[in-house]
C-alpha cells in the first residue's frame, strides 16, 4: 500500500521542475540579481569554441555564451555606453569550492578588449558535468587556465567604491 501511495505520489508530482535544474547566479552592480539556467543561456547567442583543454591537455569543443552576453542580463554597459566611471566595473566569477577570477568589464567588451570568455554548459556535444559542474568558464585567449572556473555558482559585476 505504501508502495502504491509513493507511486501515485510521483505521478502527480510530475517531472523535475525548471527549478531543480542547475544554475548560477549573476549579480549585477546595484544588486539586482537573476539565476540562469541552461535553458536561459540557450535564448542568448549560443557560440563554440574549440581549444585545447588547459586542464586535460586534450581538443576539446565548448558550446555555452559569452560572458559579456550572460552579463546583460543585470544591466552590464557595453559598447557605446562603456565609459566613464562604467571602466572600472570588475566581473567576478565564483566556483562552489569559493575559487574567484577577476576581469576588467573593459577587457571583456568586443569595442575595447580582446579577452574571449565563454559561460560553458556543453562539452563535446554533451552537457556538462562531474567535476566541471554544470557550467564553466572558458577563457581561450589566457595563456594558462588559471581563470577557467569549474562549477560556476555566481557572476557578479562590481562597482568599486568612489575615493
Amino acid at each position: 500500500m505504501t508502495t502504491t501511495i509513493a507511486l501515485c505520489l510521483a505521478l502527480v508530482a510530475g517531472p523535475p521542475l525548471a527549478a531543480d535544474a542547475p544554475s548560477f547566479v549573476v549579480v549585477g552592480a546595484a544588486g539586482e540579481s537573476r539565476t540562469l539556467r541552461v535553458a536561459d543561456l540557450q535564448k542568448l547567442t549560443v557560440r563554440e569554441v574549440s581549444v585545447l583543454d588547459p586542464h586535460s591537455r586534450q581538443p576539446s569543443r565548448y558550446r555555452g555564451v559569452a560572458l559579456s552576453a550572460v552579463l546583460s542580463v543585470v544591466g552590464a554597459p557595453s559598447g557605446e555606453a562603456l565609459r566613464g566611471r562604467a571602466l572600472t566595473l570588475t566581473v567576478e566569477v565564483e566556483a562552489l569550492d569559493g575559487y574567484r577570477v577577476v576581469f576588467s568589464l573593459a577587457e571583456l567588451d568586443v569595442g575595447v578588449g580582446s579577452t574571449e570568455t565563454v559561460v560553458a554548459f556543453e562539452l563535446d556535444g554533451k552537457p556538462l558535468g562531474g567535476e566541471l559542474g554544470a557550467f564553466c568558464l572558458v577563457v581561450p585567449t589566457d595563456k594558462r587556465g588559471a581563470r577557467w572556473v569549474r562549477q560556476i555558482t555566481k557572476i557578479k559585476l562590481v562597482q568599486p567604491s568612489a575615493h
